[in-house]
């Protein structure tokens, strides 16, 4: 019985068969009711899943000798007497003030889960007390550390508890915690610890591992850059009013696109992308407090779909723009073609992208006959690496077969 009362390294598993037998023989003993009180409550706080957020009938029975729900003297002692330890030294070593102990340590436990990586020192205290087999006279001096704190909710608005102060790190890792731990280990133990601990860790925000696409120069990338920088509510709000801005902008700039180009473009790939960010915008629009650990891997993949929307944009643009030109020059509207020119930011090296869209162009115009009147009866070279690797490009670009546009 002592061993399952001294494992605090197990599975949360429920007692031994010989935990019955104790209870049963306890009925003749004149402090039965008190240690059978004790034994139960810890059996089942032993075997307790989950955190414990809501206080079950076995804490309020060991708590209610306290004037209020935390762990002190007072309560310690009155168990004490309550099952026969009065005296000091004998008490660490008698099996039912061990389980007493043992039981108030499942409670705090159960409660602050996660504070030892704030470096609060009496949770600190508490599991290093318990590690490795149990020291309980260290185990009750750390317990009493919880003397000014309600371990759940029981008084006014103002009261600080163990659960309030466990959910301001709620979501945050041990490395978001370290700046925060260097303060806290600071703080020294008095009636205002816990108050001047939940002070220090309400401000402590989740580092946002945002990856910014270095070449994205959208509106978008430079609002999560900002919000990865200051973690504020309003730099939030940036991300969500940009991004939502250039999901509309794209999705307005590829309807435009695809009502100029010709019949037969393949657009599922770029419409799946389009539909992945505006489901993502409709998300960040819902995050109003968002927590940056979890919302970093969203922006970071949403920026990934507006950049590869831009870019493709972009591609699409340069394809029109080259067959409004080869259109231009071939009805023999030079100042047209001049002008669909000019729209292109740089046409160095544009030989190659223009021939493509040529090629192209007959293609969509007459099929298979079409590409091959343009390489071959024109006098073109399609087969040249700049060429073939442009006729490539402008395939993938709109859902065309590769062998479509061979020479």
């Amino acid at each position: 019985m002592k061993g399952y009362i001294s494992d605090f390294s197990g599975t949360r598993a429920g007692p031994p068969p010989a935990w019955k037998t104790c209870l049963d023989s306890l009925s003749l003993d004149p402090l039965g009711m008190p240690k059978t009180a004790v034994l139960q409550s810890f059996a089942a706080l032993r075997a307790r899943k989950g955190e414990g957020r809501e206080p079950i009938e076995a804490e309020r029975r060991l708590l209610q000798g306290s004037s209020r729900v935390a762990i002190n003297r007072q309560l310690l002692d009155g168990w004490g007497v309550n099952l026969g330890v009065r005296r000091a030294e004998q008490k660490y070593d008698n099996v039912f003030y061990q389980a007493l102990v043992g039981a108030l340590s499942w409670i705090v436990l159960d409660r602050s889960s996660g504070l030892e990586d704030a470096c609060v020192a009496p949770v600190v205290r508490l599991r290093g007390a318990l590690r490795g087999g149990p020291n309980w006279r260290e185990a009750e001096s750390a317990l009493l550390g919880f003397a000014d704190v309600s371990l759940w909710k029981s008084a006014g608005p103002d009261e600080v508890t163990l659960t309030g102060v466990k959910a301001h790190i709620s979501g945050l890792s041990k490395s978001d915690l370290e700046g925060a731990c260097q303060d806290v280990r600071k703080i020294a133990m008095s009636a205002e610890y816990w108050r001047t601990v939940q002070s220090r860790l309400k401000n402590v925000n989740a580092q946002i591992a945002v990856t910014v696409p270095s070449s994205c120069r959208l509106a978008a990338c430079q609002a999560a850059g900002a919000w990865k920088q200051s973690r504020s509510r309003e730099s939030w709000l940036g991300v969500q009013k940009t991004f939502a801005e250039d999901v509309t902008d794209v999705g307005q700039r590829l309807s435009t696109l695809k009502a100029a180009l010709p019949e037969g473009i393949n657009w599922t790939r770029v419409d799946d992308r389009l539909g992945s960010a505006r489901g993502r915008s409709q998300r960040f629009g819902q995050a109003r407090e968002p927590n940056g650990r979890e919302m970093a891997p969203e922006v970071t993949a949403g920026l990934l779909d507006l950049l590869g929307l831009a870019t493709t944009v972009a591609e699409l643009r340069d394809v029109l723009t080259s067959k409004q030109v080869l259109s231009s020059l071939l009805a023999g509207d030079l100042l047209h073609a001049k002008e669909a020119l000019g729209t292109r930011k740089s046409w160095r090296g544009a030989a190659a992208p223009l021939i493509a869209a040529y090629v192209t162009t007959s293609y969509w115009e007459r099929g298979k006959p079409g590409r091959q009147a343009a390489c071959r009866e024109d006098g073109i070279d399609c087969s040249g690496g700049a060429v073939a690797r442009q006729l490539t490009r402008v395939a993938g670009i709109l859902g065309l077969r590769q062998e479509d546009l061979k020479p």
